[in-house]
């Protein structure tokens, strides 16, 4: 069955040889009990390892069955170990955190035997050895006889056609040793059984054959193994062969040696819990650097969340817009260039720095970055063209101002009859009052600077657009018969802010205060004697909001022309009862903004249709105004391609000639028309309007340039409803593209717009607009949706405005500058925690020395052993991950709840596939951390790590 030929082993200690076996030829029977008997350091133990394949020889040959083990490999040894060895040890070997169950089961654990017939066959072992009774227990709940009686039934389970026991008795008392020896002699019956031992009576007693070594020689052979047995062996091995090759796969499975991964785990986990505390501490420390990294990346997540919802919200209030003066935002970074400066020579005199110069280069550089759009018909289709789905709404705003236009009743006392006045002068006349009242003084040049509370309303006709207003605003009172939103051209509607709250400045500008009212108002707040009868301006009533009518009149009634050369027309800042074109404007609807909205595309105050719009243009492009703008223009060709227009601007008392042309930098800057309009020397019927607060005077003195909070009035042809449209020729000569008013067009009724506001739905969409957008400043041919193909080079560049994009990209890369520099920063922790964790591991392997032996010795392989420590690091980056991540869930709700308290924010998010991904990283690196121990472990000499204490 075996034999050894011409064994010999030798140990080498620096450069000493030491020859543990010499020579050592000897065969063994099927089923025999050999002792091997000798003194210490003879050569014994070093035997059995050879036999059970943990150790090689030096020279010589190891034959089972007849068949030569030189050129067994690694994989050979370890089922050969599994399947035909059994190893009983003097110090038990057993692993401590194994049950007495699960130490037996190792075995076939190994052999890759199912779990049912494991455990079964587990069982029948111990059953054998008679510990039946103690499956569960722990070995160090156990005496000695019972765990040397483990150690068989650990060796036995596998049904191995060898038993190599060594020391089997040498720490057991005399009568549990000839327990032990019992079982031992009852296994030799069918079995091969080879025990080393010191005791020659005990070998004498129990051993059938007793060999003795000493100096590494065999001396003595008492019942050596004859030639004619060994013939007869070698037959019955070689039809033992055959039966194995004709059940071929039955042996391979019969073969197998492996420890599967799950086993390992199970192991190191079963280790790991043996040692809580340890355990605990590691996976703590371990964490810190997972929850610097997690902290981080939740902060950064949950403040780009947050930017990003911002955009979002602020799509509304900030759309894409197209204007004739806009920004070129890649010509700003020029502005603070820095230039290169001239070397100053110090001596005994004064430098001279030539600001003049400079400031000229900036103005430059100023012009530069401040483009002129030519906005035409045709790029006004090509935004119209717009796929649907890119847009919530297209807002084109036309620029007309109606502050002179649009008039209401106004009153000096509550119940006095009023004087239908426009906007415009009852700013001036509030302006006045505060500029007579001690204490507002100061506050009246900025009256005078209120926005106008008038404001054309996106297209509400069409039902997308109106659909998305309603998105955005709640209404809080529609008029009977609509839904709040005001569609044709004499239905206006006003908008509130957030908190339903308008200025009181504001009503008074759009006239909602008698004269007395705002008066008592101003003395109220200045803590002077006020009338507490009066409106004391807390609050107002919808329905008394809404009652409020405003009417329009074109610019041929409220402009007058006149015979004066320097006050060529008058504005009537009042109305007459002459005027018979006027148009009734109504309060349909009040909005208010809906409660998780910040920002929207209507600000507050009171909002006129684009119905109304396109009907003031189309009343007032020929009023005598306009026209007398134009008409002064028609003996000149307006080309803006070098030159700024300043033409037909007079100013009350600095005429100006109706030629004037400047040119700056050679580049046009601007193209408007300007007219200063000076008022009337009288107003009749004032006293029902103005009392002895010297309003009047206010008024008269705004009206002809006088007072400080209006000095002028001043108008370009969008203001006046009269816009043209300009046209693109090129110069045949040069071959550069020129604009130019074309007078023909003067005389046709088409708004053009003065600004576009483009409300994408999303960012996505938001992208996809702005890539239409460039596509008319590339290179190809556009097609417009009339049929109409524009070359590359019939088109100037429009260069539109998209400031929210710009910074939030410059939010963002901050933030993700900031994100990367903590992240390296808190990596070291995840370093150092790597680095401990290497070092905890290390420290295992050196504390489960003794069980990588074991697991070698019952046939494990050396991929096994790394793999239990490979299973122990990813248990330990596991736990650490875990507590990483609950740690950052905590946290971060901290933070969200102080911020929430703070700043009603989220501040910290902490995805779930970011807390996956962080999880991994802390597997990740305990599995590189446990690399180096793991294959250390496995390196470990079987023969060496079962002496190890």
């Amino acid at each position: 069955m075996l034999k050894l030929v011409n064994i010999k082993k030798n140990y080498y200690v620096a450069d000493i040889v030491v020859k543990a076996l010499k020579d050592i030829n000897v065969n063994f029977r099927e089923n025999e009990f050999v002792s091997v008997l000798g003194p210490s350091g003879c050569g014994k133990t070093t035997l059995l390892n050879l036999i059970g394949g943990l150790d090689q020889a030096t020279n010589g040959d190891l034959i089972i069955w007849g068949k030569s083990t030189k050129k067994y490999k690694d994989r050979d040894w370890d089922v050969y170990r599994n399947h035909r060895i059994g190893f009983v040890f003097q110090t038990y070997n057993l692993i401590p955190h194994q049950t007495v169950l699960g130490n037996v089961e190792l075995s076939l654990t190994i052999a890759g035997i199912d779990k049912e017939t494991r455990i079964q066959r587990a069982k029948e072992a111990l059953d054998k050895v008679g510990l039946s009774d103690q499956y569960y227990k722990f070995p160090n709940q156990l005496s000695g006889g019972q765990s040397q009686r483990v150690a068989i039934a650990r060796a036995l389970v596998n049904n191995p056609e060898i038993l190599l026991a060594d020391e089997p008795t040498g720490a057991l008392d005399t009568k549990t040793s000839k327990q032990i020896l019992d079982l031992i002699r009852e296994i030799a019956k069918e079995r091969l059984v080879i025990m080393v031992t010191h005791n020659s009576d005990l070998a004498e007693e129990y051993s059938t054959r007793i060999i003795k070594l000493l100096d590494g020689e065999l001396i003595d052979d008492s019942n050596p193994f004859k030639s004619e047995d060994e013939e007869k062996q070698t037959k019955v091995a070689l039809l033992k062969m055959e039966e194995e090759l004709k059940e071929e796969s039955i042996t391979k499975k019969k073969e197998k040696a492996k420890m599967s991964f799950l086993t390992a785990f199970r192991l190191s986990m079963q280790n790991i819990f043996t040692k809580k505390s340890r355990t605990a501490m590691t996976a703590i420390a371990g964490s810190i650097g997972i929850i610097g990294v997690s902290l981080v990346l939740s902060v950064s997540i949950g403040i780009q969340r947050f930017i990003d919802d911002m955009q979002n919200d602020m799509l509304a209030g900030n759309p894409i817009q197209i204007t004739q003066s806009a920004f070129d935002i890649n010509s700003i970074s020029n502005f603070t260039t820095s230039e290169q400066k001239e070397i100053i020579q110090k001596g005994d005199y004064v430098n001279v720095d030539k600001m003049i110069g400079e400031l000229n280069e900036r103005l430059k550089t100023m012009d530069d970055f401040m483009v002129e759009n030519k906005i035409n018909q045709d790029y006004i289709t090509y935004v119209n063209d717009l796929p649907q789905e890119y847009y919530s709404a297209i807002h084109h705003k036309y620029g007309i101002d109606v502050a002179n236009s649009f008039y209401t009743d106004f009153y000096s006392q509550v119940n006095l009859l009023g004087q239908r006045t426009s906007i415009t002068g009852i700013k001036s006349a509030y302006g006045s009052i505060l500029e007579n009242i001690e204490g507002f003084e100061q506050f009246a040049p900025l009256v005078g600077m209120l926005n106008n509370p008038f404001a054309q309303a996106p297209e509400t006709r069409n039902p997308v657009t109106e659909e998305y207003v309603l998105s955005q605003y709640d209404v809080l009172y529609k008029k009977e018969g609509t839904n709040g939103i005001a569609k044709e051209s004499n239905e206006i509607m006003v908008v509130l802010d957030k908190n339903r709250m308008i200025a009181d400045l504001t009503l008074g500008h759009m006239g909602y205060y008698s004269q007395d009212e705002f008066i008592n108002l101003v003395d109220k707040a200045i803590e002077n004697d006020y009338d507490a009868n009066l409106y004391d301006g807390g609050k107002i009533e919808y329905e008394d909001l809404a009652a409020k009518q405003y009417y329009w009149y074109k610019n041929d009634d409220i402009f007058t022309e006149n015979a004066i050369e320097n006050n060529p027309f008058t504005y009537h800042p009042y109305a007459s009862e002459s005027w018979q074109d006027g148009l009734e404007l109504n309060i349909v609807g009040i909005l208010e903004p809906k409660e998780n909205l910040n920002y929207g595309m209507l600000s507050s105050g009171i909002y006129y249709t684009t119905a109304l719009a396109e009907h003031i243009i189309n009343i007032n492009y020929e009023s005598v105004l306009a026209n007398y703008l134009r008409t002064i223009e028609k003996n000149e060709t307006l080309v803006g391609t070098a030159v700024i227009l300043r033409k037909g601007s007079i100013f009350q008392g600095f005429p100006l000639p109706a030629d004037y042309v400047q040119v700056i930098n050679g580049k046009v800057i601007d193209f408007t028309y300007e007219y200063v309009l000076v008022g009337e020397s009288e107003i009749k019927e004032s006293k029902n309007l103005i009392d002895s607060s010297s309003s009047m005077q206010g008024i008269m003195s705004m009206f002809m340039g006088m007072a400080n909070s209006v000095s002028v009035v001043s108008y370009d042809m969008h203001a006046l409803g009269g816009n043209v449209e300009s046209i693109i020729t090129r110069d045949e000569d040069s071959n550069i593209l020129e604009w130019e008013v074309s007078l023909d067009e003067f005389n046709k009724p088409f708004a053009v717009s003065k600004s576009i506001n483009i409300y994408p739905p999303n960012f996505i969409q938001k992208d996809k607009v702005l890539a239409w957008l460039d596509e008319w400043n590339g290179e190809g041919t556009i097609t417009l949706s009339t049929g109409k193909e524009i070359l590359r080079e019939d088109r100037l560049d429009i260069i539109y405005s998209d400031m929210l994009s710009l910074v939030m990209k410059m939010i963002s890369n901050l933030l993700t500058i900031i994100t990367i520099a903590l992240i390296g920063f808190t990596s070291l922790a995840l370093i150092v925690s790597s680095v401990m964790i290497a070092i905890i591991t290390y420290v295992s392997v050196v504390e489960r020395t003794k069980e990588i032996g074991v697991i070698r010795s019952l046939g494990g392989r050396k991929q096994d052993v790394s793999n239990l420590f490979i299973a122990e690091t990813f248990i330990l980056g596991s736990i650490s991950g875990i507590i990483g991540l609950a740690v950052t869930y905590l946290l971060s709700g901290i933070i969200n709840l102080i911020v929430g308290i703070l700043a009603d924010a989220h501040i910290a998010r902490f995805p779930w596939w970011v807390a996956l991904i962080m999880l991994g990283i802390s597997i990740g690196l305990t599995l590189i951390s446990g690399l180096v121990p793991s294959q250390s472990a496995a390196k470990k000499d079987p023969v060496v790590a079962l002496r190890t204490e």
